[in-house]
């Protein structure tokens, strides 16, 4: 595995992508509004005010639960922080 430490923005203590994805994941149930709610709010808040252009690739084309990730992600966006597409 290759090195992503802070000098490749993954910040200091990270010596491997897996490890850094243990520390930061946010869980979430697809199946629970609420609960996507409250992620992506999490991750906003991670983020801050960082984030000019966002974009959401499919890594599994047909797959159910990423068009519905991706549609719920995106309405949340707009309706509730007053982000547009």
């Amino acid at each position: 595995m290759r090195d992503l430490s802070c000098k490749n923005g993954l910040g200091s203590g990270y010596s491997t992508l897996d490890e850094w994805i243990s520390a930061e994941e946010i869980p979430f149930a697809i199946e629970s509004p609420m609960a996507l709610n409250h992620a992506i709010d999490e991750a906003l808040a991670k983020i801050g005010g960082l984030v000019r252009l966002l974009g959401l690739g499919e890594a599994l084309h047909g797959s159910s639960y990423l068009l519905l990730l991706s549609n719920r992600l995106f309405s949340r966006l707009v309706e509730n922080m007053d982000l547009a597409p």
